[in-house]
């Protein structure tokens, strides 16, 4: 890549920078498709500002650890998130999330079992706990593309502000897609499907496409596209909810 391509990438990639608004995004797929025996892992710093008519500030971080040992991966994720519009918070969330998965030697299979706790003040969300385990496949894996599919369920139980507290048990499926498309650019795509099990009415499909782009050795840009649909989600909050993302990733 030429030194003037180079020094118009980084140009492009300060204005996002400091023009786009910050949120979180949790997407572990494309560093477990990278990922190697050993532990390795990305923590993620992302900020926004403005000042004028309007004072926004925003700010989340992400860590993400996975230990390989053989078949077996150990994963473990933190997030948290922050913003203020005019003095006044608007985001206010965050989750830890454990994963263990085992496969047989030499099968593109393995069990994974997960569990989460989350909450999300703007949301109308003071916990969700959710426990779970699944089955995941490798489908495709070539010099430049990788594809994995899971399916599996979880038991979720969820505090509302200002609701009854519910308990479910979601299906969960999910297809995942990496693909490298130059030395220093690649691309990921998965979606997830998760019905309740007693009304399939009410499910939610999420979304997220990247892009990531190596700037250095272990430093990446990521721009990130997610859109979350819940069919029946809390009273007064939307049923859809889109973000456009950018941050600096640091990998380990």
């Amino acid at each position: 890549m030429s030194a003037a391509f180079r020094i118009l990438i980084y140009t492009l990639l300060l204005s996002a920078l400091t023009s786009i608004p910050a949120h979180a995004y949790l997407n572990i797929e494309s560093l477990r498709q990278d990922s190697k025996p050993g532990l390795h892992g990305s923590t993620a710093v992302r900020t926004s500002g403005s000042s004028g008519n309007n004072d926004v500030i925003a700010g989340s971080l992400t860590s993400q650890s996975i230990i390989k040992i053989g078949r077996e991966e150990f994963i473990g994720i933190f997030n948290y998130r922050y913003g203020e519009a005019s003095d006044v918070k608007n985001t206010n969330s965050g989750n830890i999330h454990i994963r263990y998965a085992k496969g047989p030697r030499d099968a593109n299979l393995s069990l994974e079992t997960f569990a989460q706790l989350e909450f999300d003040e703007f949301q109308n969300l003071n916990s969700r706990e959710l426990v779970g385990l699944g089955l995941r496949a490798e489908l495709v894996k070539v010099d430049l593309l990788t594809v994995y599919a899971g399916i599996g369920a979880f038991y979720e139980n969820e505090d509302i502000r200002d609701s009854a507290d519910q308990e479910t048990m979601r299906g969960n499926s999910y297809l995942s897609v990496r693909s490298h498309l130059s030395e220093d650019l690649s691309f990921s795509a998965i979606v997830y499907y998760q019905p309740n099990t007693r009304d399939m009415t009410d499910y939610r499909l999420r979304t997220h496409l990247g892009l990531e782009f190596q700037l250095k050795a272990q430093l990446m840009f990521n721009v990130v596209y997610e859109r979350h649909l819940d069919t029946l989600p809390p009273p007064t909050i939307e049923e859809l909810d889109t973000r456009f993302l950018t941050g600096i990733t640091w990998k380990y």
